[in-house]
């Protein structure tokens, strides 16, 4: 064994872990012992290529707290405020070097001139501050799959430098030196002498440096390796950047100190008292020291203790009755006040924590909070800022958060790396469920076999304990904590089941999970080691079959509903299944935001860029692009359905025209009191009436039956009513949600359908102006239409005023998304793309209509007649215009239908669009449940969403009829005969088109003086299931069948109300 350096097996003692008993252990060494560990430090200027070398010097890991030197300071709880404290964020000399030979040569020494070195803020990543590239790779490694070589070429290295003077009043104390994170590997270096090394990008490291700190001016020096051989353990799908990515500090502790502690807490049998077991790790020994422990409540003491340590360890023991106990939806904290006395029974040190009570456990295979059977409402999240990369501020976590609990979100899957210590705070207070999951994936191994995962590699073992148990020692005390996982799609091996049994003797207050395969595997496969099971991506029919097997572990979906560009389609039918299935216990969506840069062009305007925009070669493009919200935190449109879904509560009417009405209370621990129940009626979209509901007592978990005292109503001929049902938070319901905020709703259209009454129109004739060989014009008052010599509605003017910039045309295509590009669904439809060029004119007949109206009958066929399509425009006196479709398939040989709809462009003057369907943002037919039936209106240049590629967007559906005008309400009225599905955009459809192999941004795309109107009966639902395979579900595909459908053309006058003529028969 090489002196200093953690090899395999010293790693897996107890210190080295700190999986088995205390960290402090390790470090319970008079001053001279410690000066023994500094001497020790040897530097090995090869240790970033050895998988065995994981650490050199670095101490064992410890909760992360800050120490302070008063009760007082330590309430306060602002480390600047200690004497004993020093931040070093900020300004660092910096040098990049693109490889390991560039590095400057004796850089550590205090006086090495480092007057021409840029100068680079810590913490940051430095590609984002223009040295090197981020790169992008999913399933790979940026420099291939050779472990465990690391390349030497092209292998960024960063050194750091900067002074920091230590007051004399430091001295006699133990100073620590802590890296928050360091991406990937990090070499220490003060006053010259070379301290440490330390591997693991996601986890502090901390190093004593008593020994070579003095009084007055020192020097850190620090170098990062970009790729080291923990890199290969660190294959996530994510950006790849590098540097001091989080905060980093000096803190000096007395001889003796506090070192680690650890508060157990749980809850009697029958849920009523919190139990506390506590640890207090005291290191550096001294003679008649004491610790103390005070845990108190909104001030009031609820228990105390006093002891000194033996063996460096002092244990507490206390049962608080009538316990207010943690949860996500009441996160209940206690506050935890710990002091280091001296003999002269003096506080030498103190810290606090805010520990919660709560008790985690799994019966009868199901996953238990506090006695209850929850339900996660989770979603991976990655730590991303748009500007600054891996490095996120306290505000942008504290907003994370309040975007999640908005969106009825309750649980968060650290994917897949622990995150800043900050994170676990926010959760702990405001009240989220963490997955904590360890530093550990190898992709590009997952399906190799036993005799390929980096578990089963002996030089790979020790790294991947230490990983794990690292991670349990600084986030033992977050209540928010309820589950370790060791890491994301590594494999399995040995390594992964010796870390699952270590974390449970370490912690058996939690459950361990892990899901290493993936859907590798193809079948079931809950492991024996683990307590629950958590697969990846198992559809909803695999998760039914899975429920009829007895394994007796309930399911848990660490990732699913990929929520890739405009996706999420088909995340109802998890959520039926989730509520309806006690063995089903929620899931975690894939991912919370969007990991997009943002860049400027070269004309200063934003976008966000993606895999391949930095010139950075293999990369994987957008595939990082899958978040409920964009990187700025705006929402994209698929984040309103999933919240939909998830809503804790439920309302249900099995016959609204009797007001009964059922609630089910989907929340596992609050009781309804804390929301506001209301109705709303209705009519075309205006409100006719609304009330207030008596909040009724419903447990969590419960529901009743209530009557709704509906106003007698006369129902208007030919209007559609819909009762709409709110549960709105109160002040108080939770934390970041605002009062007002709706938390549940439900619509429900009432019978109330009284025939419409034909309205008198003005008499007269529809003229045929002309019938030639170049098509057909009509004429209708101050209407006419021109149906040119293809069959096509080629123009529709009202007093002049053109409505038609470019023909109405059939329309079998839409501009790929990522789900269809991933899963090569554009491909299998390819036909579809340029189907409508196809077009040969087979007939086109005029007939005089009933009314006076006329009737032009087109007959066309496509692709070499495999389709065939008849149209009928029908022109009525008043103006108004009925087109009729119906398509036939004549070739079996064809795929199923992309598109059934029709296209055409109106003048960019009508920019503005009002409409009665879904909305206000975009709904498909599998992802309509969160939009709800209304009158709507808007810009048409807001109804694009600037995915990161551009792509299908900005779609309607059930709807009733669209309107695009001008601001004078003149434009044209499209009216579903039946319900439509319509998009209004301002630029050509092909301006969203995929550009394989093109670089193109969904930012870049502006109004192009047209407004692009898609008329359809329906398009191909989104899918989401996953992005690299599965198609939508069977039930929102449009099988090769014919199909039928209308709708009317409108022409609008300045004034018009464009609602009550779409109502007119």
């Amino acid at each position: 064994m090489r002196q200093g350096e953690t090899r395999r097996g010293l790693a897996a003692l107890v210190g080295a872990m700190c999986l088995v008993t205390a960290c402090g252990e390790k470090s319970e060494t008079s001053g001279a012992e410690e000066m023994k560990v500094a001497e020790a430090a040897v530097f090995n200027p090869d240790a970033w290529k050895d998988p065995e070398i994981i650490e050199i010097n670095r101490q064992s890991a410890r909760a992360y707290f800050i120490p302070f030197e008063s009760v007082d300071l330590a309430e306060a709880g602002d480390p600047s405020a200690s004497a004993y404290f020093k931040s070093l964020d900020g300004d660092w000399s910096f040098h990049f070097a693109p490889n390991p030979a560039g590095r400057p040569a004796g850089f550590e020494a205090p006086d090495f001139d480092v007057s021409g070195w840029d100068t680079i803020d810590v913490p940051s990543n430095w590609e984002r501050r223009g040295y090197g590239k981020p790169h992008y790779v999913n399933a790979d490694y940026v420099f291939g799959a050779n472990e465990p070589i690391v390349p030497e070429n092209d292998n960024p290295v960063g050194s750091y430098r900067r002074e920091v003077d230590i007051p004399e009043s430091w001295d006699g104390r133990r100073v620590y030196l802590r890296f928050g994170a360091a991406n990937s590997a990090l070499y220490l270096w003060v006053n010259g002498a070379f301290v440490g090394y330390s591997e693991d990008s996601k986890l502090p490291a901390e190093f004593d440096v008593t020994d070579y700190v003095r009084p007055g001016t020192n020097m850190i020096a620090a170098q990062v390796f970009q790729w080291s051989s923990g890199t290969y353990l660190e294959d996530q799908d994510f950006w790849s950047i590098s540097g001091l990515e989080r905060s980093v500090h000096l803190f000096a502790q007395p001889e003796t100190h506090l070192r680690d502690v650890f508060a157990r807490t749980s809850l009697s049998d029958d849920m009523s008292a919190g139990v506390l077991d506590l640890d207090i790790d005291v290191t550096g020994g001294g003679e008649g020291y004491a610790v103390t422990y005070t845990l108190s409540r909104g001030g009031a003491t609820l228990a105390s203790g006093e002891a000194s340590p033996t063996d460096g360890k002092a244990s507490f023991a206390a049962e608080i009755a009538d316990i207010a106990a943690w949860s996500a939806e009441m996160p209940h904290l206690y506050h935890l006040l710990i002091e280091l006395k001296n003999e002269d029974d003096e506080t030498i040190e103190a810290m606090t924590e805010e520990i919660g009570f709560r008790r985690i456990e799994v019966v009868d295979g199901q996953l238990l909070v506090n006695g209850k059977v929850i339900m996660l409402r989770g979603v991976n999240r990655h730590e991303h800022d748009p500007i600054n990369g891996r490095v996120v501020t306290p505000e942008l976590m504290t907003r994370d958060i309040e975007l999640m609990k908005q969106l009825n979100i309750n649980a968060v899957r650290t994917s897949h790396y622990p995150n800043d210590p900050y994170w676990y705070d926010l959760t702990d207070l405001y009240g989220i469920y963490v997955i904590d999951e360890a530093n550990l994936e190898s992709h590009a191994y997952m399906n190799g076999g036993p005799d390929i995962w980096l578990g089963n590699k002996p030089y790979f073992y020790d790294s991947h304990l230490a990983r794990v148990g690292r991670m349990i020692e600084r986030d033992k005390n977050h209540p928010s904590v309820i589950m370790w996982s060791m890491g994301n799609e590594a494999g399995l091996g040995v390594a992964f089941e010796d870390a699952a049994a270590a974390a449970r003797e370490r912690d058996p207050s939690r459950i361990v999970g892990y899901e290493g395969t993936g859907q590798s595997t193809g079948i079931h496969n809950p492991r024996d080691y683990l307590d629950l099971y958590t697969p990846m991506y198992d559809r909803v029919a695999e998760i039914e079959d899975y429920l009829t097997k007895d394994y007796g572990k309930a399911i848990i979906l660490f990732e699913y509903a990929h929520a890739m560009g405009n996706s999420l389609g088909g995340i109802k039918e998890y959520w039926d299944l989730f509520w309806r299935e006690p063995m089903a216990q929620g899931g975690f969506i894939w991912d919370w935001v969007d990991q997009t840069f943002l860049e400027y062009d070269e004309e200063g305007a934003p976008y966000w860029a993606y895999g391949g925009d930095y010139d950075e070669g293999r990369n994987d493009g957008n595939f990082l692009a899958n978040g409920l919200i964009q990187p700025d935190r705006t929402l994209n449109p698929h984040a309103n359905e999933a919240k939909k879904v998830m809503e804790p509560v439920a309302f249900r009417m099995a016959d609204p025209a009797t007001g009964e009405l059922t609630i089910i209370n989907r929340h596992d621990f609050l009781d309804l009191s804390r929301l506001d129940l209301s109705w709303v009626i209705e009519e075309d979209g205006i409100r006719v009436a609304e009330g207030v509901i008596d909040t009724p007592y419903i447990p969590a978990g419960a529901e009743a039956v209530i009557s709704l005292l509906l106003p007698e109503t006369n129902p208007s001929p030919g209007r559609e009513y819909f009762l709409t049902v709110r549960a709105v938070a109160k002040a108080d319901y939770q934390s970041l949600v605002p009062e007002g905020h709706v938390v549940a709703w439900e619509q429900f259209a009432l019978p109330w359908n009284v025939a419409a009454i034909r309205a008198d129109r003005a008499g007269g004739t529809v003229r045929v102006r002309e019938e030639n060989d170049t098509g057909v014009t009509l004429t209708a008052g101050d209407v006419t239409l021109v149906i040119d010599s293809r069959g096509r509605l080629a123009s529709l003017t009202d007093s002049d005023r053109e409505l038609v910039k470019t023909p109405l045309v059939p329309n079998f295509w839409r501009a790929p998304i990522d789900n269809d590009v991933g899963g090569r669904i554009n491909e299998t439809m390819a036909i579809w793309e340029d189907m409508a060029a196809s077009r040969k004119l087979l007939s086109m007949e005029t007939a005089r209509g009933e009314d006076g109206g006329v009737d032009v009958t087109v007959e066309a066929g496509y692709g070499d007649g495999a389709l065939g399509y008849r149209t009928i425009y029908s022109v009525h006196p008043d103006g108004r215009v009925h087109v009729s479709n119906v398509l036939t398939p004549k070739d079996g040989k064809l795929p199923e239908f992309y598109r059934v709809g029709m296209t055409m462009q109106a003048p960019g003057a009508l920019d503005q669009v009002e409409w009665f369907g879904r909305g206000p943002h975009s709904s498909y037919s599998d992802r309509k449940s969160g939009a709800a039936i209304g009158l709507y209106q808007g810009a048409v240049a807001d109804q694009f969403h600037d995915y990161s590629r551009p792509q299908e967007t900005g779609n309607k559906v059930d709807i009733r009829w669209l309107a695009v005008t001008e601001a004078d309400g003149a434009g044209l009225l499209v009216i579903g005969d039946p319900l439509l599905s319509v998009t209004a955009l301002p630029f050509d459809n092909q301006d969203l088109a995929l550009v394989p192999g093109g670089q193109r941004h969904g930012a870049e795309l502006k109004p192009t003086g047209v407004t692009t109107l898609n008329i359809d009966l329906a398009q191909m639902g989104l899918g989401g299931d996953n992005s690299w395979g599965f198609w939508p579900l069977e039930e929102y595909r449009l099988p090769l069948q014919s199909y039928e459908y209308g709708f009317w053309l409108v022409p609008l006058g300045a004034g018009d109300v464009a609602r009550d003529i779409a109502r007119r028969p």
